[in-house]
């Protein structure tokens, strides 16, 4: 909790700041400085005891304004396996700031059920235009594989905050080939369900020729 001092000596409530922590989840909390001004970092499991996913969440406080509240959230690790998406990550992200400025690094690997599908490190930017309080998202782009650009929605989708089936497709599609030309008939269904989620495109196409051939 935090309380300002007034000018009549008594103290006056800016708010509260709550971690939700599970079982044997670390307490993980800092102070940090960026250029100069003090942020409050605080960690959050969000992990579903038993629904097939853990995820640790930070939240970012700027101590220099009124209200104690989150500025900025990142997933900075997570393993989402198969929980709400038919393909798995494991999410590990970092987080660096410069000013109105935090840019994230996004090291994602995809999985089906322990099979490795490919993997992608992303860059995201997040900026604080003058007069606002939050960070939004501003930009994003692919490192590995390298891509001019990914879009805003499928970055934030695969950083934890949303389904990610269609913008993990192109990632995972060496892994998908890979299924789509075994042997593994468990594998091959799983694909074809897959498939049926996700939107019509020449990839889609490819993957359906190849698990329909004899």
């Amino acid at each position: 909790m935090r309380y300002f001092q007034q000018p009549d000596g008594g103290w006056k409530f800016a708010g509260v700041a709550t971690a939700v922590l599970y079982d044997d989840f670390p307490r993980r909390h800092e102070v940090t400085r960026v250029d100069g001004n003090p942020f409050l970092i605080i960690s959050n499991d969000l992990s579903q005891v038993g629904g097939g996913f853990s995820q640790r969440v930070e939240d970012w406080y700027d101590l220099t304004l009124p209200r104690l509240e989150p500025v900025f959230s990142f997933t900075a690790e997570a393993s989402l396996d198969n929980y709400g998406n038919l393909i798995g990550r494991q999410i590990r992200a970092t987080a660096n700031p410069a000013g109105d400025t935090i840019d994230v690094t996004l090291n994602i690997a995809f999985t089906w059920t322990g099979r490795n599908l490919g993997e992608a490190t992303l860059d995201g930017v997040y900026t604080r235009k003058p007069g606002e309080k939050r960070f939004n998202l501003s930009s994003a782009s692919s490192l590995i594989p390298l891509s001019a650009s990914v879009s805003t929605t499928d970055f934030e989708a695969l950083a934890g905050k949303g389904p990610a089936d269609e913008a993990a497709f192109a990632y995972a599609f060496a892994g998908l080939q890979s299924i789509a030309q075994g042997s593994d008939a468990e594998a091959k269904g799983w694909l074809r369900l897959f498939l049926n989620r996700i939107q019509d495109s020449p990839r889609k196409h490819l993957l359906l020729e190849l698990l329909d051939k004899p």
